[in-house]
């Protein structure tokens, strides 16, 4: 490695030494960490990454045989080509919604079992063993045949569901957060539900409801990292073909975060102009 390299990459690990201490305190760092992990793969290689993407096989050979005979891109420059890899496919994030039995025992409230509830099913909570949460009446007193229910009810024009809760005529009634219910309530994230009694108590049934956000990871194929991870990106294409869906999506969505320059290619050659032409590029703004 060149002089300079040594000389910056000591720079670096003096950085992430650095950033390395503080990141305990400021999680926020381990971004800028990831990003110096990038550089440094970067300076392994000694190289710079031209990546050529496009569908025509022709057109993508032609952009590499072209650059490839200026020494001062093979000097500087990894070059390769490859077709439009799909993109990345992002996952909604998704409400996760779940009752959970709760038990006093011996003076501490222990979980006995989570219940995740799905917005197709509307859930009773008795002793009948026919319904879909049931409860031993040797465990828990107090708790009807058919003691409640709840239910999903959708969101106007949204995909999003509220929970209703509903006594249903039990004898001992049914308490959220210590207040007894006398008509339909709506859910919310950490209320607690008691059954026959307003307080938890030894062998009253208990139930937390429970909403968390689950964000997903995306769901990304390595083909497609390795195609975006370059430097400098030439997407190459024909003005006598109109791109099509799935590229005009790669291009609106493309992932920039570590290249410098984009180009778009446009070849305007003759069809019996066997010598492409690669005139006339548009930088992505």
């Amino acid at each position: 490695m060149a002089p300079k390299a040594d000389k910056l990459q000591q720079n670096i690990d003096s950085i992430k030494s650095f950033l390395f201490r503080k990141s305990g305190a400021y999680p926020e760092l381990n971004q800028l960490m990831e990003d110096i992990k990038h550089l440094e793969k970067i300076l392994s290689k000694k190289k710079l990454t031209l990546q050529i993407v496009g569908d025509n096989e022709i057109l993508n050979q032609a952009t590499f045989d072209f650059i490839s005979a200026n020494p001062e891109f093979t000097q500087a420059y990894n070059i390769k080509y490859d077709p439009i890899p799909q993109i990345k496919t992002p996952k909604k994030n998704e409400l996760q919604t779940t009752l959970i039995l709760e038990r006093l025992i011996a003076d501490s409230t222990e979980i006995i079992e989570k219940y995740p509830l799905e917005t197709n099913e509307t859930y009773v909570i008795g002793r009948s063993e026919e319904n879909h949460i049931s409860l031993d009446s040797q465990l828990y007193q107090g708790v009807s045949w058919e003691h409640l229910e709840i239910k999903p009810i959708q969101r106007k024009n949204q995909d999003e569901y509220e929970w209703e809760i509903n006594d249903l005529n039990s004898s001992n009634g049914t308490f959220i957060n210590g207040e007894q219910i006398k008509e339909s309530h709506i859910l919310k994230s950490d209320d607690h539900i008691t059954i026959g009694n307003s307080e938890l108590k030894a062998k009253i049934a208990s139930f937390q409801f429970k909403q968390e956000l689950i964000v997903p990871e995306e769901v990304s194929t390595n083909i497609y990292d390795e195609v975006i991870d370059c430097d400098l990106l030439l997407m190459v294409v024909t003005d006598k073909q109109k791109m099509n869906r799935e590229d005009k999506s790669f291009l609106s969505n493309l992932d920039i975060s570590f290249m410098s320059k984009q180009f778009l290619i446009v070849d305007i050659s003759d069809e019996g102009d066997h010598q492409q032409q690669l005139i006339g590029s548009w930088e992505k703004s």
